[in-house]
């Protein structure tokens, strides 16, 4: 039986919040550091972790041992404005985080189901198991960039999978995407999911019971395999 290893942390404003997750995403890297000579984390994109990167970025850590990569990318330039790497070169590696290495998935090919070499050739620079994976969660319970009715949901949800990256070549909210894996994802140390508001919340509760086919982050909260904690703040 699958015992999930699950701790939640309710904290009272958003930038009390956005301080939590970043210091401990920065415990988690300086330890990497200390134990393995490098460290290595995966973020998502959208509007939740830019304050965390915010808060992340004046962290004194050993940031040129440092490797940033992607959950996802939305499949568009680095000059888009809705690219997740340019929001984590704008807001995470600034200051002192500007000397960590990143690790991109968007590599200018027509769709993103032939991006799928080039990022896979990417990762593999990254020191694994991740250090540390932050997660957000969409109100359809999707992470990364696996969204419910997605064909290749299937593949993208299975634990022992050894594929590393997931295509949608159809746009899903507007562009096509590229995510990474849960099998990808579940080799690392430590799962952060930072979610805000009492409607995110009430998915989590509903994923607890619900098909991950139905609510893709039931399979993060179901596995047993890396500790999860949930950060959430009601703002």
């Amino acid at each position: 039986m699958i015992v999930p290893d699950i701790t939640n942390h309710r904290h009272a404003t958003a930038e009390v919040f956005a301080q939590a997750v970043a210091d401990r995403i920065a415990k988690q890297l300086r330890l990497g550091v200390e134990d393995h000579g490098a460290a290595s984390l995966a973020v998502p994109g959208g509007t939740t972790p830019g304050p965390i990167f915010d808060a992340l970025a004046k962290m004194q850590l050993c940031w040129a041992r440092v490797a940033v990569t992607l959950t996802d990318e939305r499949w568009v330039p680095v000059s888009d404005r809705s690219s997740n790497e340019a929001l984590v070169r704008h807001r995470l590696l600034q200051g002192p985080a500007a000397e960590a290495h990143m690790i991109g998935l968007y590599d200018a090919s027509p769709k993103p189901s032939l991006g799928i070499p080039g990022a896979e050739t990417a990762l593999r620079q990254l020191s694994r198991p991740l250090d540390a994976v932050l997660l957000g969660m969409g109100g359809d319970g999707h992470f990364a960039s696996l969204f419910p009715g997605l064909p290749d949901l299937a593949e993208g949800l299975n634990p022992e999978s050894a594929t590393i990256c997931i295509a949608s070549d159809a746009p899903i909210n507007g562009q096509p995407r590229l995510s990474l894996s849960l099998g990808f994802l579940l080799r690392s140390r430590l799962i952060l999911l930072a979610i805000r508001g009492a409607d995110k919340l009430a998915v989590i509760e509903r994923a607890k019971t619900a098909a991950a086919s139905e609510l893709p982050i039931a399979a993060i909260l179901r596995q047993g395999r890396v500790p999860v904690e949930i950060h959430f703040t009601e703002e």
